[in-house]
C-alpha cells in the first residue's frame, strides 16, 4: 500500500498486467474494440519504463530512452504533460483504470515535484534553471 497524503488514504501500488504477445497477437487485457494501434500505444506507455514507477519522485516521464546506454534521459515536464493527456484519453475510450492510475501519478509528479514555486513555472527538467512558456502551456 502507498500512503496518499493529499487524500489521506492508502492506495495499492500500480499494477499493470497489460502485455503484448507478438506470437499470439494482442493480449492487453483491455475490454474494448479499439484498434490495435491504440492498444499498442497504451501498452507501451504502461510497460516501457519511460514513466518512473515507485521511485522518488514517482510518475515523471523521461524525455526518451537511449537504447545504446539502456537508460532513460532525465524526466521532462513537457513530455510528462503530453503523457498525462494521452493517458487520460486512453482511459476515456477504454475505461481501463491502469491508464487513469498512470495519468494521476504523472499529474501528481508535476504538481508536487516539478512546479517551481519561486518562479511560478514548470522548469524544462528537474533542477534546470531554464523554463519555456510553451512547455508550461502544454502542462497547464
Amino acid at each position: 500500500m502507498i500512503d496518499d497524503e493529499e487524500f489521506g488514504a492508502r492506495v495499492p501500488p500500480p499494477r499493470y498486467n497489460l502485455r503484448l504477445s507478438f506470437s499470439t497477437g494482442l493480449n492487453t487485457g483491455l475490454n474494448t474494440g479499439l484498434n490495435t494501434g491504440l492498444n499498442l500505444a497504451g501498452c507501451w506507455f504502461l510497460n516501457s519504463g519511460i514513466q518512473e514507477v515507485g521511485g522518488v519522485p514517482d510518475g515523471g516521464v523521461a524525455r526518451y530512452y537511449r537504447a545504446d546506454s539502456q537508460k532513460n534521459l532525465p524526466i521532462s515536464t513537457e513530455i510528462t504533460g503530453y503523457t498525462v493527456s494521452a493517458l487520460v484519453y486512453l482511459h476515456s475510450v477504454t475505461d481501463e483504470a491502469a491508464y487513469l492510475d498512470a495519468a494521476t501519478r504523472a499529474a501528481r509528479y508535476l504538481c508536487r515535484h516539478a512546479w517551481d514555486q519561486a518562479g511560478s513555472v514548470f522548469p524544462f527538467e528537474p533542477g534546470s534553471d531554464r523554463a519555456y512558456f510553451f512547455d508550461t502551456g502544454i502542462i497547464v
